[in-house]
């Protein structure tokens, strides 16, 4: 039997910038939040690129906390 190998992602909070992501309110928001609201499409975007090339795993697994 051969070992099962896999990614596991959680938590990816994607936020979409048509949501509003910018301005004097949000910047206001951002001095004490710690997600990176505008930037998740794009590391969103980057890991799913990341992981479309990986060979080295054979399932990925996206759990909990997607927006």
């Amino acid at each position: 039997m051969q070992p099962f190998r896999f990614y596991l992602i959680t938590d990816t909070h994607y936020f979409a910038p048509s949501l509003g992501c910018r301005g004097p309110a949000y910047e206001e928001f951002m001095q004490s939040e710690q997600k990176c609201f505008a930037e998740t499409k794009a590391i969103n975007e980057a890991s799913l690129a990341w992981l479309g090339e990986a060979k080295d795993a054979d399932t990925v697994l996206i759990a909990g906390d997607l927006s």
